[in-house]
């Protein structure tokens, strides 16, 4: 069993002031400069005890820019041309009253690729998911996140290509290494629906493109057509 997993059973309801729960928003916000445009990411982390929320983001940004041992960085691949070249983090206390102020924030560099973008609605999905519990549908323990965009290299053929595959396998790897390894915060499944959270053991990401609708952006002209024009 992984380091620092809840003891059986290891559903807790999220509002349990004994297992607080924090979201960790990695915003990515556009070339148009338009809050329409900004692409969010959202993770969620416990912390049984005072929470080091600097490490918090060290972490989540490392999975986008760290270079693993055995691939590029997940950073290589992203459409920059569609970005304004940082990532804005915010950190919620999920126990905190609605509407929530962040406890924490903080605002980063990166420089990505200026290479052609792929359209911003295509992403490729980051799922995770807990340990198998008997009597607990397994749906309620997993989690998932929309990677992207992407640039138009790590497009092969309609797919994406093995090398961003690998980053992105590599870097949940070292993201799940480094929150099992932290004295301050593991790396949570969260489930609203049920009200339930559990410690991410594993996860997966498929060869096959997603499609992110509310990431589309506004048409900025046009075409007309007639039955005479185009000329």
């Amino acid at each position: 069993m992984p380091t620092g997993v809840l003891p059986e059973p290891c559903l807790k309801e999220w509002y349990d002031s004994n297992v607080p729960l924090y979201a960790v928003q990695a915003s990515f916000p556009a070339s148009t400069s338009l809050a329409a445009d900004v692409i969010t990411n959202t993770w969620h982390l416990n912390s049984a005890i005072s929470p080091d929320y600097d490490n918090a983001v060290d972490m989540i940004h490392d999975f986008y820019t760290a270079t693993p041992s055995d691939a590029n960085p997940v950073m290589n691949y992203i459409g920059g041309l569609l970005l304004d070249g940082k990532i804005q983090y915010k950190i919620y206390n999920l126990a905190d009253t609605k509407p929530r102020a962040p406890v924490y924030e903080d605002e980063r560099s990166v420089s990505f690729p200026t290479a052609s973008a792929l359209p911003p609605e295509v992403a490729l999905v980051l799922s995770f998911q807990a340990e198998k519990v008997s009597g607990t549908p397994q749906a309620r323990r997993r989690n998932r996140v929309y990677i992207g965009p992407f640039t138009a290299s790590a497009n092969d053929d309609g797919r994406p290509t093995d090398a961003l595959l690998a980053a992105i396998q590599s870097s949940a790897r070292d993201l799940l290494a480094a929150a099992n390894a932290s004295v301050s915060w593991n790396w949570f499944v969260n489930s609203p629906t049920y009200a339930a959270i559990a410690q991410v053991d594993n996860g997966w990401v498929d060869d096959e493109w997603d499609t992110q609708r509310r990431r589309g952006r506004l048409a900025t002209t046009r075409e007309l057509w007639t039955s005479s024009t185009p000329a």
